[in-house]
């Protein structure tokens, strides 16, 4: 009797801790809600700072960055789709930017990807470049997911996002989607060209 008790404790144990796994699902946008997930609107307190008063698509391209300490590639591809998702087409990161700098001799004066001031120096050669910069750690149980988005030709921030908490069943839509809709509703609010929360 002892031993099918035990056995039930830990085949309990073992799918409550599958069920906190971070995963990264393909993601979806709610017809109904035009948010990631079932929300249907931004979870208050992720948005610090917003500024939408600009033309989403002057950008020429979008240089993302990305920090995690889980399965970096997927999330990558993840924000890759969500840049997708708010009509930016060209994302580059920091390797691939690089190598579009060493393939044109125009851009040689440019020597490093992480000097701001050298990015801001190739945003004035090549057009206006937003960069994206994702940073997500998950501990233990629970996650933290922050975003700043900025002009690189003026170094202004266009948007930070930060969302923490404790992750109860799924990584991606408890930690990372909600920070996902605050990108969403700031490029939604730049096509009507509002600024503030």
């Amino acid at each position: 009797m002892c031993s099918s008790k035990y056995r039930l404790a830990v085949v309990l144990a073992a799918l409550l801790l599958s069920s906190c796994a971070a995963t990264y699902r393909p993601l979806v946008i709610n017809q109904k809600t035009g948010y990631y997930g079932s929300v249907t609107k931004v979870k208050s307190g992720v948005i610090s700072q917003i500024d939408a008063s600009f033309d989403l698509q002057q950008y020429r391209f979008v240089y993302l960055t990305v920090s995690s300490d889980y399965y970096i590639g997927r999330l990558d591809f993840m924000i890759r789709q969500v840049l997708f998702d708010l009509g930016l087409r060209y994302v580059v990161n920091q390797e691939e930017l690089v190598l579009m700098i060493k393939d044109n001799e125009q851009l040689s004066s440019i020597g490093s990807v992480s000097d701001p001031l050298a990015l801001s120096r190739l945003s004035e050669q090549v057009g206006p470049i937003l960069s994206v910069s994702f940073e997500s750690l998950w501990v233990s149980s629970s996650g933290t997911a922050t975003v700043t988005i900025t002009d690189l030709s003026s170094n202004k921030k266009l948007l930070s996002a930060n969302n923490s908490g404790l992750i109860w069943a799924d990584y991606a839509s408890e930690i990372l989607y909600p920070v996902f809709n605050a990108m969403k509703k700031w490029a939604d609010d730049s096509m009507k060209g509002q600024v503030g929360i």
